[in-house]
């Protein structure tokens, strides 16, 4: 485990500042459920693991429950995106408050503590988001990353967290 400074001088020395990159949010990679199944199914666990780009590196970190994981990406708005998710996964006991908080959803009333992912999908996709959240939420997130790990986030670093973090907001999980 490292420190939080330990980690913020790994993200901050090893990434750039932004560039002129396409941003894209979630993983264009269709094959990687088919990916997670092989892996579960050749009993691939622990050791260290390195990932790229979004979302689908924690698919496969869940299904390898590595030692350690690096998730690197030449974009700086992917580190950004990926320090939201270690934001949102923090303050969330469960899955439905991951994506209650995700996407500003108010939480469905039932869904049990170990409720399935299709279960949480299925239960939170015709919810409409809370527009009233949307800020207090933000401030949530920003303030677990600045306060709480004390990553110093610049003027850059905070305004594309305020825009990942509203794309998930505006786009919902479609």
């Amino acid at each position: 485990e490292l420190s939080d400074s330990a980690f913020w001088n790994i993200v901050s020395s090893y990434s750039e500042p932004e560039q002129p990159f396409t941003h894209y949010l979630v993983s264009n990679e269709t094959f990687f459920p088919n990916l997670v199944t092989n892996l579960l199914a050749l009993n691939v666990r622990g050791g260290g693991y390195i990932g790229v780009a979004p979302e689908q590196n924690y698919h496969y970190i869940a299904a390898i429950r590595p030692q350690i994981a690096f998730i690197m990406d030449i974009r700086r708005q992917a580190i950004i995106q990926h320090l939201m998710f270690k934001a949102v996964f923090e303050l969330s006991p469960d899955r439905a408050d991951f994506i209650s908080l995700l996407f500003t959803k108010p939480r469905p009333a039932g869904i049990p503590a170990n409720a399935t992912a299709f279960q949480v999908w299925t239960a939170f996709w015709f919810i409409n988001t809370d527009t009233s959240k949307f800020n207090a939420n933000m401030n949530r997130v920003f303030d677990q990353l600045t306060k709480k790990h004390k990553f110093a986030l610049n003027t850059a670093d905070s305004a594309l967290l305020r825009f990942t973090y509203t794309a998930f907001y505006t786009a919902g999980p479609s």
